[in-house]
């Protein structure tokens, strides 16, 4: 077994560098475990999937080959960057139910940035985001126009401050734009390269969106993609093997498995 080192005590890019030597490990010596280096995948929940995602863009940026042929995101957390996509803003954890809300996310993204935790409201409010990034092709793949309207109707009306602090800014931006902090916000000519992907999303959890706008940009590059959202259903359905949706979720796991590898 293999553990990566963990934030906040080993913040950004350790715990990606550790995930991804691992990773380059493994395949280089599939053979010794008994595997096809050509028929691995790689799979990765919530924060895992941060790193799974990060993983497959360095492998991507740094010309490793193989590549995983599958790659599996389950409610991923995609980017440390824009907080107030609509499922960020309406899972806040002040009137919809949740497991984990808004504001947990953002304590947890920037301990991983900083080694420790700090201005938790002013990233909530996005003032970490100056007026030149908002208008980026950045921030186009963040946008919620990427995201299907009856899953962002139900957030009009919620809204924050969202003036910028030019310190804050220049404090963030190089981390929280970084294609392995944030994978989501890779270049088109990387992530068009990633392997056939399968990414699940649930009701109830501001990471939500984050897996929608995967979606919506490997449909656009011609990426193979499936997605399944389960409704009704909170975020960590991967890991509580009591809920009903569990076996659900992991038969399609499965499935894409035995269909793609």
């Amino acid at each position: 077994s293999y553990r990566y080192r963990l934030s906040p005590e080993y913040p950004f890019p350790v715990p990606v560098n550790d995930c991804f030597n691992a990773s380059q490990y493994f395949i280089e010596n599939a053979v010794k475990f008994g595997v096809d280096p050509n028929r691995i995948a790689i799979i990765g929940a919530s924060a895992g999937g941060t790193l799974a995602a990060a993983v497959m863009n360095k492998m991507i940026m740094e010309e490793f080959s193989p590549l995983p042929k599958l790659q599996i995101l389950i409610y991923p957390a995609l980017q440390g960057f824009h907080f107030m996509t609509p499922s960020y803003l309406k899972y806040d954890g002040l009137g919809e139910r949740g497991i984990i809300t808004s504001k947990m996310l953002v304590h947890m993204w920037t301990n991983y940035a900083f080694g420790k935790s700090k201005n938790i409201s002013q990233y909530l409010n996005n003032v970490h985001i100056s007026g030149d990034q908002r208008r980026s092709k950045l921030f186009s793949f963040v946008h919620e126009s990427n995201i299907p309207e009856h899953m962002r109707k139900d957030s009009i009306g919620l809204t924050r401050i969202s003036e910028f602090d030019s310190q804050l800014c220049k404090e963030s931006t190089d981390i929280m734009t970084n294609p392995y902090f944030s994978p989501l916000l890779v270049q088109d000519d990387v992530l068009e390269r990633v392997p056939r992907t399968f990414v699940v999303t649930t009701d109830f959890d501001p990471l939500r969106d984050d897996g929608l706008l995967l979606v919506s940009r490997l449909n656009k590059l011609g990426v193979p993609v499936e997605h399944d959202h389960f409704v009704g259903h909170d975020h960590g359905l991967f890991t509580i093997d009591r809920c009903s949706g569990h076996t659900i979720l992991m038969e399609k796991i499965q499935s894409f498995f035995k269909n793609h590898i």
